[in-house]
């Protein structure tokens, strides 16, 4: 029977701590409630492929040098929020991936993901949001920006932590959003 020796065992350690894992996290969110009056209109949001098909790298090194990376599909997660909120806002919902040619005589509002980062254990996403007239004129354009809550969980939970984070700052971009859509619509409805 061999027996390593500490050198050995050393090495050993030393190159399993280097191993990379890499995953995709697959999020999906679950339905939550918003509270807002329902604007009697529709909305078509378009969200362009290459915002829907964003996924981002996020890499954490954790003790014992071990580093490890998860893809999140960030423009996945901006279609379900968008979703969520936005069909709870208006009475009727439409999602294209193209500028809609001839619109359901509906408002048309773009999302794009400008910046999506996960560090020290939080999300910190920026959005752009541009409203066109079903004329396809623009009305107004904004960028939101929040971070989410911070969640320190062990390197098993970290996509949950990335999830919740990243919910919490969806959540907040979304109310700043249908805030300034709400003053839209109150001020100038049709």
């Amino acid at each position: 029977m061999t027996f390593l020796s500490r050198q050995q065992m050393f090495v050993i350690v030393l190159l399993l701590s280097a191993c990379i894992q890499h995953q995709t996290i697959d999020i999906k969110v679950d339905h939550y409630p918003i509270k807002t009056p329902i604007h009697q209109q529709a909305i078509t949001v378009w969200i362009e492929p290459n915002t829907l098909n964003q996924e981002i790298l996020i890499k954490q090194t954790e003790f014992g040098g071990i580093q490890n990376s998860w893809i999140v599909q960030a423009g996945q997660l901006l279609k379900q929020h968008a979703q969520i909120e936005l069909s709870q806002f208006f009475t009727a919902y439409y999602f294209t991936t193209e500028f809609p040619s001839s619109p359901e005589k509906s408002d048309i509002l773009r999302l794009k993901i400008l910046n999506f980062r996960y560090d020290n254990y939080q999300s910190k996403i920026t959005l752009k949001a541009m409203l066109f007239s079903p004329q396809q004129k623009i009305i107004w354009k904004n960028n939101y920006q929040a971070t989410g809550t911070k969640i320190k969980k062990y390197v098993i939970q970290v996509p949950k932590a990335i999830k919740l984070s990243s919910q919490s700052a969806f959540q907040q971009i979304f109310a700043e959003l249908r805030q300034d859509l709400h003053h839209y619509y109150h001020r100038y409805s049709k």
